[in-house]
């Protein structure tokens, strides 16, 4: 396994893998958050190679104030293998390198598994904060 930064050559593998996963918003959505993303150049888009394939993602990002993680992805045959957890070691470092030391990462209530597994990665529920959203599509 090898892991790396996202390229803009990864995009179709990348939107494959997260379709794969359940994490699709839909292509154009996609495409443009991680054309966006990649314009940063700052390391915190990883992913992770086996036999030529990337089989896992994940993306942090930098509000100047905390990262965030999102979009972690592990190929669903891939899952259960550690390969999600040496991912988000991986992006942590990276995160550390750029010297952003605050982390957070939003995941669904209904996302047990998904809840666990961040638990697992030492990362705790902030009972104390809400989290609100709004969409601005007609």
């Amino acid at each position: 396994m090898r892991f790396r930064r996202v390229r803009a050559s990864d995009t179709d593998a990348v939107l494959a893998l997260w379709d794969a996963c359940g994490l699709s918003r839909g292509e154009a959505i996609d495409r443009r958050e991680i054309a966006e993303r990649l314009k940063e150049d700052d390391g915190l888009f990883r992913c992770v190679e086996a036999d030529g394939s990337i089989v896992g993602t994940v993306m942090g990002c930098y509000d100047n104030h905390r990262g965030m993680v999102k979009r972690m992805a592990v190929e669903p045959s891939a899952q259960s293998k550690g390969i999600g957890t040496q991912l988000v070691a991986d992006l942590e470092a990276a995160f550390l390198e750029a010297g952003i030391t605050e982390l957070r990462m939003a995941v669904w209530a209904d996302n047990t598994r998904g809840g666990q597994f961040w638990e697992a990665q030492g990362y705790s529920e902030l009972e104390d904060i809400r989290y609100f959203t709004k969409s601005l599509e007609p």
